[in-house]
């Protein structure tokens, strides 16, 4: 089990690197390279919670001699599927999400511009029900912001827009829009209905 905590730490620090590096991408308008070190690292996140499945799975099959050790496991899992939770702070979007390395919240905050931008490439790519990738996405995105927005702000409110059923994502064939008809007005309606943030 301890190399698998290792392994898991290599997975982690991996992605964290590709997450500054796309952001630094996307500052340079790099918007192909930068979508494609988002996938990336995406996928190595994916990595290491099947890592962290696997501890589980080592726990149930190999009882440990410790018996506290599996229900702190598997309270950690639960805790982890709550994730991720979305709230509003005044003029702006934010996303909670559940650090399986640190074992606490972390956050993304997305202005509410950089929504407004992500609906209308969402709108404009889904016509007809056309499915469209992270890389259009943010390359459509990235001219209606400042060159200051990071490609996790967009990722962030696709997430939230993946959450509410307004988007379906295909694997790696892309993204669709499930509202082909006013997709700006149903987003403004959920936005109202978003809990309120309240500082922690």
């Amino acid at each position: 089990m301890e190399t698998i905590d290792k392994a898991k730490q290599i997975v982690l620090k991996c992605e964290e690197d590709l997450s500054k590096l796309g952001a630094d991408t996307l500052l340079a308008r790099d918007y192909v390279t930068a979508a494609k070190l988002a996938d990336v690292a995406q996928a190595l996140g994916r990595l290491a919670a099947g890592l962290g499945s696997a501890i589980l799975v080592h726990g149930a099959t190999t009882p440990s001699a410790d018996p506290a050790v599996r229900p702190a496991a598997a309270s950690t899992f639960r805790r982890a599927t709550e994730y991720p939770k979305f709230y509003r702070r005044g003029d702006g979007l934010i996303r909670v999400g559940w650090s399986k390395k640190y074992k606490e919240e972390y956050t993304h905050k997305s202005p509410k511009s950089v929504l407004t931008a992500t609906v209308t490439a969402v709108a404009a790519l889904g016509v007809g029900g056309k499915r469209f990738t992270a890389e259009e996405l943010l390359s459509r995105v990235g001219h209606g912001i400042d060159a200051e927005s990071s490609a996790y702000q967009v990722y962030a409110c696709l997430a939230w827009l993946r959450s509410i059923g307004l988007v379906q994502q295909h694997g790696r064939e892309g993204y669709s829009s499930l509202r082909l008809n006013g997709l700006p007005e149903e987003v403004e309606r959920r936005w109202q209905t978003l809990p309120l943030w309240q500082e922690r």
